[in-house]
């Protein structure tokens, strides 16, 4: 099943999905009077994150001046590589000048985006990226995730059990996410034993479950945590044991309930806002910019309680893992205000476009 959802800026606003932050924002897209039309290519809907992402771009588009001789449409199928396929096939007889796609598979899609790129279409892939001759943006998970991993380590006083998360391990995202901490603790932290690795699937009951069952048989000083913290903290409330350190993604809830359980965690930004860069670039090679095949975003980790573990051990393990962070504040960047499943930061701090929280989680609320 398909959905389309169109953006004509020029006219007006039309449909949206929407998140971001706030910045200075620089002059329109210079593409004379020529208006491109631009495509970008959902393979799934049923997470928070591919909707997050999709209306972060939609409202970005929609209310930025950067983009106002921008058509962006957006176009989201089923989740195997038949359906997203087909629909790439209709959108290169459809007159778009660029294709930017969240790919269903890493090599499913390589011979229809070949074709479109024959045709002259320009195509650029992100978030989960196809491994044909094509550019793409992901996030470089090796600083911050060493970064965390001995960030966490400290939070447990450099010794004592830990469980690791080992996310979507047929993944490279998974993997990705997993090496960071490993290797930070296995290298630094001798008095660390890891008793217990699990895949958590980034799903919230899935990871409440299975450390619930690790915490059944075993004593656990931490975990290091992918996606949920959250879930992580429910589980020692279900066990009856104290709250631990832990990691995860930026969703609210994973900030609220550390901040609330007075314990120290980092949460990394899988920024939802990659599909803003990979249009972005899309408009640039569209403008005969020549840009970087591969772009990496490193994301700065958001710490929760930082002081409990000590600003002088997180500015040591910054410099050893050239990592950067952010001290985390109530009411900035996370909220009791806020959904639980809201991602915040969608983009790097320094990204010259930004969107307002509370805009998109309004926008967010109009349309789903």
């Amino acid at each position: 099943m398909k959905k389309v959802i169109a953006i004509i800026l020029a006219l007006a606003m039309i449909f949206c999905l929407a998140a971001c932050g706030k910045k200075e924002a620089p002059a329109a897209a210079d593409n004379g009077a020529k208006k491109y039309k631009i495509a970008l290519s959902n393979s799934y809907l049923e997470n928070g994150w591919r909707q997050e992402m999709i209306a972060c771009c939609e409202l970005m588009a929609k209310t930025d001046p950067y983009y106002e001789n921008v058509q962006l449409d957006v176009y989201n199928t089923d989740n195997t590589v038949e359906a997203q396929v087909a629909s790439l096939e209709s959108l290169m007889e459809m007159g778009y000048d660029a294709l930017v796609i969240d790919c269903c598979s890493d090599s499913g899609l390589n011979n229809v985006i070949d074709k479109a790129i024959a045709k002259g279409i320009k195509c650029i892939t992100f978030d989960s990226n196809a491994t044909t001759d094509v550019p793409t943006v992901a996030i470089n998970y090796d600083a911050c995730g060493g970064f965390n991993g001995a960030f966490i380590a400290e939070a447990m006083g450099g010794k004592g059990n830990i469980a690791l998360d080992k996310g979507i391990w047929a993944t490279s995202n998974g993997q990705a996410m997993y090496y960071g901490p490993y290797n930070a603790i296995t290298k630094n932290f001798p008095d660390i034993k890891i008793v217990a690795e699990y895949e958590g699937e980034w799903n919230d009951g899935l990871n409440q479950d299975r450390v619930s069952t690790i915490l059944a048989t075993q004593h656990l000083d931490a975990c290091y945590g992918q996606s949920h913290a959250a879930s992580i903290l429910k589980a020692c409330e279900t066990a009856g044991v104290d709250p631990i350190p832990t990691s995860g993604d930026v969703y609210n809830m994973n900030m609220l309930g550390l901040y609330n359980a007075k314990v120290p965690g980092g949460c990394i930004p899988t920024y939802v806002g990659m599909s803003i860069v990979a249009l972005d670039l899309a408009i640039d090679m569209l403008n005969g910019k020549e840009i970087e095949k591969n772009t990496l975003i490193t994301p700065d980790v958001i710490l929760v309680n930082a002081e409990m573990v000590g600003l002088d051990k997180v500015e040591k393990w910054a410099k050893e893992y050239g990592a950067t962070y952010v001290l985390a504040e109530n009411g900035k960047d996370f909220s009791a205000d806020w959904p639980e499943q809201f991602m915040w930061p969608i983009l790097p701090a320094d990204y010259p476009r930004q969107l307002d929280p509370q805009a998109l989680i309004d926008y967010m609320a109009s349309v789903f």
